[in-house]
């Protein structure tokens, strides 16, 4: 802890404080997959927030399994006020960035972005050069959608604008054990059924539709406008049918 206040009088006044890798402070010292190593991390990031006022982020990497989130002890993503994945697309110096995890707020839709080579100096031998970020369409950044995604998403749509159905309340569903607050929800089984029923799954096996449906939501879920968890499918933000 001595180091933390050492390094809170060097910061001054600062407004974001940002700790570039995780893994490098933990260091050989400590290991990220234990409780006790990620708990000492949160404690020194909310003493400095407490001493500077500063907002504190941590650039951390994604495990082997990306499905599974960053690396490490579960304690760390608990301890999280917002947790936002950054992904590049292979080859195209795009990428996007999505919030995944937001205690306080509305996760809001991704933003897409592209790496802009620029020259920062020369030295004898060749141009020194770096990049800088430019926010792009997310669509640009974003795969193609398939036609079941396509087709899911026009599910949900109707399913949360039906006529009969009565306004919904803003309220939060658990997803990967964390509570993310939605401006509304709708059970995911007759959006399940009416996603078997499409023509292009009856002559198709159960097993191949189901396959279908889980990719599909999982592309769906990708998005940034829908979240899935505890049997519902949430709307995170205000749906525009261009988007679609």
């Amino acid at each position: 802890m001595d180091d933390v206040e050492a390094l809170t009088e060097a910061i001054g006044d600062a407004k974001l404080i940002i700790v570039d890798t995780l893994a490098a402070v933990v260091g050989g010292g400590g290991d990220e997959n234990t409780a006790p190593t990620m708990l000492a991390i949160v404690k020194a990031a909310n003493h400095l927030i407490k001493a500077t006022g500063a907002h504190v982020m941590l650039v951390h990497h994604m495990g082997k399994n990306q499905e599974r989130g960053a690396r490490g002890h579960s304690s760390l993503r608990a301890a999280l006020d917002t947790e936002i994945e950054c992904k590049m697309t292979a080859g195209t110096g795009t990428g996007r960035l999505r919030v995944t995890k937001q205690r306080d707020m509305e996760m809001g839709p991704p933003l897409g972005f592209k790496l802009v080579p620029v020259t920062i100096g020369t030295n004898k031998f060749t141009e020194i050069t770096s990049c800088i970020v430019e926010q792009t369409n997310y669509q640009e950044a974003n795969k193609p959608k398939s036609e079941f995604v396509r087709r899911l998403e026009t599910i949900i749509y109707n399913k949360l604008c039906a006529p009969s159905r009565l306004a919904q309340e803003p309220q939060q569903i658990e997803v990967n054990g964390t509570m993310i607050a939605v401006i509304d929800a709708i059970d995911v089984k007759p959006i399940r059924a009416a996603f078997y029923g499409l023509p292009e799954n009856e002559d198709v096996s159960q097993d191949t539709a189901r396959r279908r449906y889980q990719r599909a939501i999982k592309d769906v879920c990708s998005q940034g406008r829908f979240v899935f968890g505890s049997g519902k499918i949430g709307l995170l933000h205000a749906y525009d049918e261009q988007q679609a």
